[in-house]
């Protein structure tokens, strides 16, 4: 992880690439040694409170066994690791231009809003906001979208006209990846199944120094 209030750049090569090994078979000489497998690929967290950037390399691909016979190379690949990579969204999202990134990162400008699985009458409906952390965050929703430039804060993407508030949500101040919860039952209402609404989040209480912005936008309909 690296974790900064400031701007990120990385120019050279942050690594969590998995351990591999080369083995030499002299064929026909029985059977070749068994190294045991390679190690798959780490994780990777790069999160900045202000400007990130990347030109260099980050890493985080399965080690690979290779094995060298007279008749070649065999290469057996363990599984990749994971990359996410976030930045405050005063400075718009993360600049990867240049950069060599294996394999592809999650990329997210935050405020950033997702949620964990579809929604589904008379069930939990589980969304989750990356922020800044202490940052608490106004939840908004409608019915309807309109695009809405608000400067400084970003645009709008709800209607106003039917605009909804559900609660403030504080993300937590420790933890690696500290995440908003925001946890919304569904009535168990058959009419509602293939309602659409759309939600953002407003960290109008933001702890950065940049202030206050407002997140992407969320679609969800309701189903089974």
């Amino acid at each position: 992880m690296i974790l900064a209030e400031g701007p990120i750049v990385i120019g050279g090569t942050v690594s969590a690439r998995g351990g591999g090994v080369t083995v030499f078979w002299n064929y026909p000489s029985g059977y070749p040694p068994q190294p045991g497998g390679a190690g798959s690929g780490g994780s990777i967290l790069i999160r900045s409170l202000g400007c990130l950037q990347v030109t260099g390399t980050l890493d985080a691909r399965g080690g690979e066994v290779r094995v060298i016979t007279v008749f070649g190379p065999g290469v057996y690949l363990a599984g990749d690791g994971f990359i996410r990579i976030d930045s405050y969204t005063a400075c718009g999202a993360p600049d990867l231009t240049g950069a060599t990134i294996q394999p592809a990162p999650f990329v997210a400008p935050m405020p950033f809003l997702t949620a964990l699985e579809p929604a589904r009458i008379g069930q939990i409906y589980r969304v989750r906001c990356a922020s800044a952390p202490g940052d608490v965050l106004g939840f908004y929703y409608s019915l309807g979208t309109q695009l809405t430039p608000v400067p400084p804060f970003g645009v709008l993407e709800l209607d106003p006209a039917l605009i909804l508030f559900y609660g403030q949500h504080v993300v937590p101040s420790v933890g690696p990846d500290p995440l908003a919860a925001i946890d919304i039952p569904v009535p168990n209402v058959p009419s509602l199944v293939g309602l659409t609404f759309y939600s953002q989040v407003f960290n109008a209480f933001g702890t950065v120094t940049s202030g206050a912005r407002l997140s992407n936008r969320l679609t969800t309909t309701l189903g089974n």
